[in-house]
């Protein structure tokens, strides 16, 4: 779960059918990811950008420009991914961890 650091009454939360948000402050979620029903681990939001999202999937990483309303593969398309991780100094730098290895883009999953 995370939530947007500029508006608290906006949380993100992953679950088995995907990525839900909440602008209510978590007291009703709506299904905004569902494209893939494989495992959704981890969901970033952009420090500087805080409709940029990032979601790890057993079916790679994702990103979405727009809160969350279309998403895009941006890597790691072959890889189950576990966790994610922004740098907050550098927010193109994202990590991504499999069960096998860790993964770093420079930009921004380009």
């Amino acid at each position: 779960m995370t939530v947007d650091p500029t508006d608290s009454s906006i949380v993100y939360a992953t679950g088995q059918s995907g990525v839900f948000k909440s602008t209510d402050g978590g007291d009703s979620f709506v299904l905004k990811f569902e494209e893939l029903i494989s495992r959704t681990a981890s969901v970033q939001i952009h420090p500087r950008h805080h409709n940029t999202l990032y979601v790890g999937t057993g079916d790679g990483v994702f990103e979405s420009t727009n809160g969350g309303e279309t998403w895009f593969n941006v890597g790691l398309d072959f890889a189950g991914v576990n966790g994610l991780a922004l740098d907050l100094d550098n927010p193109n730098i994202l990590y991504a961890s499999t069960e096998a290895s860790v993964f770093k883009t420079a930009t921004g999953g380009q």
